[in-house]
């Protein structure tokens, strides 16, 4: 997820800019006070509230981080993924969503927490559903990168709330990496490209990656560990 100029903006005390919605806690989203800001920062936070932009904008740790919009194709690749990791899993009680918040607190949530493309979250996870966010780490999540982007300084991030692996994907050319946690921290574990087509084993998801074709035609191949005949090509 790249952001788009400003880069990050610190977020004054009481500030920040979800979309607005009710937290089963009484903390509902607050609007930001634009009153405090004044400048380009204001025009652009005004513009994105006018058409209900920023819902997959972060906050990590009072910084706020704005994110492009997703495209159609990035959105298709993610429920491509979705429905991947939904068929191969079968499991009716596991939960394989297009996005959503994830946080390491549950008061002021909004102060720190990110919005990963894809949440898997298998049965076993004793993660809390707080309706406007996660409280803890998913077993899976998918970042879909783009130009300039900057998912790799949330690692830390979802090593500290306890997600299993971090998959990284490039929409367009496949490549892939993907971090397992390991001693509380994110390690690399596998990659695959057009250049290098290796075999990445998920230990966490029934299935391995692999990148094929050219570079005219990358194709990702999400394969079944188990039931190699199941494969999705996206």
């Amino acid at each position: 997820m790249a952001s788009i100029l400003p880069t990050t903006t610190t977020v004054p005390h009481g500030l920040h800019l979800p979309p607005p919605a009710a937290s089963d806690e009484g903390e509902p989203f607050q609007l930001p006070d634009l009153a405090k800001l004044s400048g380009r920062i204001r025009d652009l936070i005004e513009e994105r509230l006018s058409w209900g932009g920023g819902k997959k904008d972060e906050v990590w740790e009072g910084i706020y981080h704005m994110s492009p919009d997703p495209t159609n194709s990035h959105q298709r690749f993610i429920l491509r993924l979705c429905n991947a990791f939904g068929s191969a899993l079968d499991q009716p009680q596991a939960i394989v969503q297009p996005g959503g918040n994830v946080s390491d607190r549950n008061k002021q949530w909004y102060k720190n927490y990110c919005c990963p493309d894809v949440i898997v979250i298998l049965p076993s996870n004793s993660i809390q559903d707080r309706k406007t966010h996660y409280l803890g780490g998913p077993d899976f999540v998918v970042e879909v990168l783009s130009e300039g982007d900057d998912s790799v300084e949330k690692l830390p991030f979802y090593a500290k709330v306890g997600t299993r692996e971090v998959l990284h994907v490039h929409p367009d050319t496949k490549e892939l990496t993907l971090f397992s946690l390991r001693d509380g921290t994110m390690h690399s574990v596998g990659t695959s490209s057009i250049a290098a087509p290796n075999i990445v084993t998920s230990s966490v998801l029934p299935v391995n990656f692999q990148v094929l074709g050219d570079s005219a035609k990358p194709i990702l191949r999400v394969q079944h560990t188990a039931k190699p005949e199941a494969r999705w090509e996206i």
